[in-house]
């Protein structure tokens, strides 16, 4: 499918524009070069992705002040360009003084710390690199213009905050040609330097940071075995005649296949399989095959028989208690291919290439819609969480009661209140959680550690563990206080998934108010927005007490007086103060 024009982009845009719901998300592009075109690009590609992007462009060459100026943005991109730090600088910076060429130098890395200083309270922050190539990509060596670069990168780079994300444009450079990105006779005429492609290139290259923020990265691999995780079929081939081994041509394609899968996995991606194969088979190779580098303690879940794919894939789905839109699948087939983005259009589906050489390409290519922004200990112990999860269930059929049964995981909930160094974890979940999320607020790391510098905001988060594990941090509520009025309002209530079922959400809730009791807070209000993934949360506060004040089809209006409210007391559920 071609890509879309400039004009098509501004027509499907103002359509868009009419039908993405939701809350605005306001970006802010600062510069001091030209970069006008990107306002509809960058908005029509977030917008094409249910995210109500809104793009402001700031005063050309007014990076300083606009750093203040955009202090209601989600997300600030800067385009800060070498060329123009002093009009025709790319001329004249090798006929400048030394003296000068250094206070000029000395001048911008203020301006750069200054601006970075301001951006801090940013959620987000995209800074794209300084480069020369724009004028030095045919020299061989490099040019003073080169060594400018390069040293206000390392300074940016060590005074740069939690929030900011450097962009390498090189890379955008290097995938369409850099000809192809340039427009220098607009340069010379308006200091527009860049073409309608690279501003498409870029919009494409940087979407996956905005997925991140808005909760929309993948979360799940789930990958077929024959011809996608070796060469050949178990069930025909054997043992023996399936090919993976790295030292061969075709082997070494799919051992590097799995080295792909298992650093996801070591980055907290769920993996999985679902093949239509003898589960036996399957297994002997996970066990015992030489040139196996995934084996079964990698992996959450299997899908191994004759069942279809779809319906595999459905129940894939409800037992990691993750959405469709979370996964990923890969498969050799054309036919289950085909199936599968028919009737599960919402998992992102890719066939292995025909040319078997392409297959890793393809999979590095899609490495971007897992990424996050916030990397934690929880990410890296997922799969031993989601195993430990898979016992719970299996001893769940063992008691006739879920009381008995929970009685039995001798859980053990433990409170923080304010603690700063949960802020990652904390903003992660807000960025991923969507089922058990009252009003799915996307807030970041840079707005907690706001929230927790302000006296008018409380942070609860618990972790939980029970005999069997720990679950580590998994739910959250930030709350606003009025302690004059002696009211609170919960913004944020949301609990992971992987602890749904459990009723530990009650004991937080109690706990919750309980704190709340203390500070004489005697009224709580609370909402919840429906989206259409958080249905199984829609009745919780009603669960809970609350009354309700006012219901719409999409957001229900809740009011609890404290001293009315009932506590669960669940006995069985330990409950304790983390520091």
């Amino acid at each position: 499918m071609n890509a879309p024009t400039y004009a098509e982009i501004l027509s499907r845009n103002r359509e868009l524009e009419q039908t993405v719901s939701g809350d605005p998300y306001r970006i802010a592009v600062v510069g001091n070069a030209t970069t006008n075109l990107i306002k509809e690009i960058l908005e029509y590609s977030l917008r094409s992705h249910g995210i109500a992007a809104e793009v402001q462009i700031g005063n050309y060459d007014n990076i300083v002040q606009d750093s203040y100026n955009f202090r209601n943005a989600n997300a600030i991109v800067v385009f800060w360009e070498l060329f123009n730090l002093l009009d025709g600088f790319q001329g004249s910076a090798p006929l400048l003084p030394t003296n000068d060429l250094e206070g000029l130098i000395a001048k911008t890395e203020a301006e750069i710390d200054l601006v970075l200083r301001n951006l801090s309270i940013r959620p987000l922050v995209l800074f794209n690199l300084f480069t020369a190539d724009i004028f030095t990509y045919a020299y061989p060596g490099d040019l003073l213009l080169d060594k400018v670069a390069s040293r206000l990168n390392a300074f940016a780079e060590g005074r740069a905050g939690r929030t900011v994300r450097f962009v390498d444009l090189r890379r955008i450079f290097m995938g369409l040609g850099i000809r192809n990105c340039l427009d220098l006779r607009q340069f010379y005429s308006s200091k527009s330097v860049y073409k309608v492609d690279f501003f498409r290139a870029y919009a494409d290259h940087v979407l996956p940071f905005f997925l991140a923020a808005n909760g929309r990265s993948r979360k799940v691999l789930i990958l077929d075995c024959d011809n996608t995780l070796w060469k050949g079929i178990i069930g025909e081939d054997g043992f023996d005649g399936i090919e993976m081994n790295p030292t061969t041509a075709d082997g070494a394609v799919f051992a590097e296949v799995q080295r792909i899968a298992l650093s996801l996995g070591k980055d907290g991606v769920l993996l999985g399989l679902c093949s239509k194969n003898n589960p036996g088979d399957i297994d002997e190779v996970f066990g015992s095959h030489p040139d196996m580098q995934l084996r079964a303690e990698d992996l959450v879940i299997k899908k191994v028989g004759w069942s279809n794919k779809v319906s595999s894939l459905k129940e894939i789905s409800q037992q990691l208690n993750i959405g469709l839109e979370s996964i990923v699948f890969v498969d050799d087939s054309q036919f289950e291919v085909e199936m599968v983005r028919q009737q599960l259009p919402e998992i992102l589906t890719l066939q292995v290439p025909t040319t078997i050489s392409a297959f890793p390409g393809l999979l590095r290519d899609h490495l971007p819609c897992f990424l996050t922004l916030e990397n934690t200990t929880e990410d890296r112990q997922k799969t031993a969480m989601y195993k430990q999860q898979e016992t719970r269930q299996h001893l769940r059929n063992e008691f006739s009661s879920l009381e008995d049964y929970l009685a039995s995981l001798e859980q053990r909930l433990t409170i923080f209140v304010n603690v700063d160094s949960t802020s990652a974890r904390l903003a992660q979940m807000c960025q991923k959680t969507n089922q058990f999320n009252l009003t799915t607020k996307r807030y970041l790391e840079a707005d907690v550690r706001r929230f927790l510098g302000q006296s008018d905001k409380l942070i609860f988060a618990f972790s939980l563990m029970d005999r069997l594990g720990d679950s580590g941090i998994t739910g959250l509520s930030i709350l606003s206080l009025d302690e004059a009025l002696c009211q609170a309002d919960i913004d944020v209530f949301l609990m992971s998934c992987r602890v749904i079922g459990r009723n530990v959400e009650y004991a937080f809730m109690d706990h919750l108010l309980s704190a709340l009791q203390s500070r004489q807070i005697k009224k709580v209000t609370a909402r919840y927005i429906a989206t259409p993934k958080n249905e199984m949360a829609r009745t919780f506060f009603d669960s809970c007490g609350f009354s309700v004040l006012t219901e719409t089809p999409s957001t229900k209006e809740y009011l609890l007086v404290l001293e009315c409210y009932h506590p669960r007391q669940l006995s069985y559920i330990e409950v304790v103060r983390g520091g």
